[in-house]
């Protein structure tokens, strides 16, 4: 097993709909394609980057709500986690 670490920036919206339920939209990308200013967090987990494979992810979660605490969540989600498939036993 090799572990995986994913930096990714996320950025959420929150909704009215015209009915008055609440929806969010959550976005995520990874750093490298964010241009915006961030603060470089990895110096605080410098000593497991050695042992981590840097994976990407891109997602869009939609949560809208149908009563009160009942909701649905849509999830499009692409990873990439740079491993190949195991070989054929």
């Amino acid at each position: 097993f090799t572990p995986r670490l994913f930096e990714n920036w996320l950025t959420w919206e929150a909704r009215t709909l015209d009915d008055g339920r609440k929806e969010y939209i959550l976005a995520l990308v990874p750093m490298s394609e964010y241009s915006g200013e961030y603060h470089d967090t990895r110096a605080l987990y410098k000593t497991h980057l050695r042992r981590c494979v840097t994976a990407t992810t891109r997602a869009i979660y939609v949560v809208t709500e149908l009563a009160k605490n009942t909701c649905t969540w849509t999830r499009l989600q692409s990873v990439d986690l740079k491993a190949g498939l195991p070989r054929p036993l």
